[in-house]
């Protein structure tokens, strides 16, 4: 914009409201600075000598306006130029000078020399003005930031001399805010809690223990520790322990020592419940277990067990700094179950069994009776491997087949019956009749079908069988030999077909007859029998200890024992076997009575011999 712009006539009204006017005395100029710019209105009164016109700085005015006004502009040295020519320098011009500079060409260009020369020197002095006032600003400044910088030293270095005979902000000893206390006051405090002091021991099931300062004499003599904890803590970092306090944090706990009677607490502990063994509940690990439908995961029972060697150390420490809890779970004092039902082994090994659950081999064990064989047994023969494979431990299989013999197996095992000749109750033991597992052939088969998991139904492999099942296995034909009583009966159908006096072997070691229950393994007419072979004759034939020739004979043993007619005995019963009229372990009738046995009795039927 042209500065032709800027003048117009003061009486004239200004289209600036914020425009400011003023007026100088003649050959003066205002004291107030002067201030060009592209967009403020700037007044600029100027008197003329000739035609005491005034005129401002202060709105649009063209080139014939302007040569109205009767002042000249200033083009150069002393020069005006004609006719009322233009203003060299226009609003942009101006704009891009300082102040002082601004205003000295404005000036020279629109006022004569004398005026423009004033203007500057009057610009001069307002640049060494604000110089002066710059300077002072920055002395005020100075002085301000150094009294607050020494006020904030003073009171750091007043707080530090401070700490050195009291303990620190967020400072504590044994739990208890000592901050700003000196060491007589802290002592005191110390001294005044071991008073009315108690640990609380929480312990599972919701059961506590208490030990009471007072059982065991428990205070606080000064021994220097709190002094020597003092004297451990720079005074100079207390900032950072305010800090630490305003954000929250801990500074740390300090800890000294109580006194206490150790005779005293140590019968304390002692007493302890959770020091004493007896009391406790052994941890138990989190097992499989087959709910019925398949294998799941029991849970651990974590116990009351103690670690005994662990709790002394903690109880004695925690009386020792006066504290006054002491959680066993928290601090792990607990015998932890060394398999959780978090284990991943554990875990694998129930993924494992569940594909053993469809597997069963149903045992037909007579009289309608099963057994049945499944995972629920298998599982704990079975060994998981790294790679997921399974091995059936061969001597877990073994095992049980032994057990699952002796619960029904009967040959040579003790038996309790009634007998059907006299009613009483008996029992034999041993023999060669009855019920035998093959264990051998059955754990062969056994670990066969672990291999397949394919399921079976069938009988136990048998070495030895009966005629039932059951303790008493012999049934409804058998021939009963009492030598207590020294008589045979022979029962068909479960009734007595045949009784009659015998005479057993002698109660010698080599000619008792022998108890048990057996079979009739042949059934011979016209037998001879002979003794042990006790020489030999001239030509070579055997000499034998006995030959006694029978009419009827049925064979109870393979050593020579069994049923025969007796024609050198005078009479059968009573004690005669005792008497020395025993035989050497047949049992001998008489020939009707060995007649009438020969025809009831068969090879295999069950002969049960007892006392």
């Amino acid at each position: 914009m042209s500065i032709f712009n800027r003048f117009k006539k003061k009486d004239e009204p200004s289209e600036n409201e914020n425009s400011e006017e003023f007026e100088s005395p003649e050959g003066e100029l205002p004291d107030s600075d002067f201030e060009i710019d592209g967009e403020e209105d700037i007044l600029l009164e100027a008197e003329h000598v000739d035609d005491d016109v005034e005129y401002e700085v202060n709105g649009e005015m063209d080139e014939e306006d302007f040569e109205d006004t009767g002042i000249v502009p200033y083009t150069g040295a002393h020069s005006k130029g004609a006719g009322g020519a233009h203003i060299a320098a226009n609003a942009g011009e101006i704009d891009q000078l300082d102040d002082d500079a601004a205003v000295t060409m404005a000036l020279s260009t629109l006022v004569p020399n004398s005026t423009a020369e004033m203007v500057a020197k009057k610009a001069e002095l307002s640049a060494e003005e604000k110089a002066a006032k710059r300077k002072h600003r920055r002395k005020i400044l100075l002085i301000t930031f150094g009294s607050i910088f020494g006020a904030i030293l003073l009171a750091y270095l007043g707080l530090a001399f401070f700490f050195m005979s009291h303990f620190g902000i967020n400072s504590k000893i044994n739990g208890e805010d000592v901050s700003w206390k000196s060491v007589a006051s802290v002592e005191s405090m110390l001294a005044e809690k071991a008073g009315d002091y108690s640990l609380t021991i929480t312990e599972r099931n919701d059961v506590t223990e208490t030990i009471n300062g007072a059982d065991i004499e428990f205070a606080y003599e000064p021994n220097g520790e709190v002094q020597a904890l003092l004297d451990a803590q720079n005074e100079f970092f207390w900032p950072t322990r305010l800090a630490k306090f305003l954000l929250h944090k801990d500074f740390g706990d300090y800890r000294v020592t109580y006194a206490y009677n150790e005779d005293a607490f140590n019968k304390k502990v002692a007493a302890l419940d959770c020091n004493t063994p007896s009391k406790f509940v052994a941890p138990e690990n989190a097992y499989p277990q087959f709910n019925g439908k398949e294998y799941e995961i029991v849970a651990e029972n974590p116990g009351t067990t103690v670690d005994t060697e662990k709790l002394v150390p903690a109880i004695t420490d925690r009386v020792s700094h006066g504290e006054t809890a002491l959680d066993l779970d928290e601090e792990n004092l607990y015998i932890a179950p060394e398999i959780t039902s978090d284990n991943e082994e554990l875990a694998k090994q129930v993924e494992t069994y569940n594909k053993y659950v469809p597997f069963a081999l149903t045992y037909d064990m007579g009289d309608g009776k099963t057994y049945v064989l499944d995972g629920k047994e298998i599982f704990e023969w079975l060994t998981i491997n790294d790679d997921d494979s399974v091995t059936v431990d061969k001597s877990k299989v073994k095992a049980w087949v032994k057990d699952f013999a002796k619960k029904y197996d009967t040959l040579g095992e003790k038996r309790k019956f009634k007998s059907v000749g006299n009613g009483n109750t008996y029992t034999v033991e041993g023999g060669t009749y009855g019920w035998k597992i093959d264990q051998s052939k059955e754990v062969e088969s056994i670990l066969a079908m672990i291999d397949t998991k394919e399921s079976q139904s069938r009988k136990p492999y048998y070495s030895s069988e009966a005629k039932t099942h059951g303790k008493t296995d012999w049934g409804d034909d058998w021939i009963e030999v009492n030598i207590s009583t020294q008589h045979v009966y022979v029962i068909k159908g479960g009734k007595v077909a045949l009784s009659a006096p015998v005479v057993t072997g002698a109660p010698t070691p080599k000619r008792a007859t022998p108890t048990g229950v057996y079979t009739i393994l042949e059934i011979q007419r016209n037998k001879t029998l002979r003794g042990e072979v006790t020489g030999k004759t001239e030509d070579g034939k055997p000499i034998y200890e006995y030959e006694s020739p029978v009419a009827y004979w049925a064979r109870v043993t393979w050593t020579g024992v069994g049923f025969h007619d007796a024609t050198w005995q005078s009479s059968f019963g009573g004690n005669r076997y005792r008497n020395g009229f025993g035989s050497h372990g047949c049992i001998n009738m008489s020939m009707s009575d060995a007649r009438a046995l020969y025809g009831l009795v068969y090879v295999g039927m069950p002969v049960v011999i007892h006392y």
